[in-house]
């Protein structure tokens, strides 16, 4: 089992692990944008920054939008090694403009909890079953 840092930005986001390198998990997510172009967040217009999914030095960000049309979920996606590759549900947010911005498994007393726990599992849920399944790809959640 690979233990990813719970140090760094969103320690407490869900983490995917995936048995592929980072290049061939980001070529998945745009294939399966392409095939399923209704998870592409819509251009916000301004002065709203655009959910644009991008390439840093660190990681992939990406942004999927759910069937409900207006749940927006923040994703990472970053190598563990050559050969293995995290994905890291991050939060999610309403609308292109990413408005209501709620972190999921946040678990801080200087975080506000915004998500109950029901909540915060549907996102977990959907995320799996509207995204992750469809990559086909085997994943299977990191157990931190």
């Amino acid at each position: 089992m690979y233990q990813l840092s719970m140090v760094g930005s969103y320690p407490y986001a869900e983490k995917y692990i995936v048995n592929l390198p980072e290049d061939e998990v980001i070529q998945k997510i745009v294939d399966l944008k392409e095939k399923e172009p209704s998870l592409q967040v819509p251009s916000a217009k301004p002065p709203f920054f655009s959910l644009t999914d991008s390439k840093s030095e660190y990681e992939y960000h990406v942004f999927f939008l759910l069937k409900d049309g207006k749940t927006v979920l923040s994703c990472f996606v970053r190598n563990i090694d050559r050969y293995t590759t995290a994905i890291k549900l991050v939060s999610t947010g309403t609308g292109p403009e990413f408005l209501n911005t709620k972190e999921i498994n946040a678990r801080s007393y200087f975080v506000l909890r915004d998500l109950n726990s029901k909540e915060n599992r549907q996102y977990k849920r959907d995320f799996e079953k509207q995204i992750l399944n469809k990559l086909g790809v085997e994943w299977k959640k990191d157990k931190w």
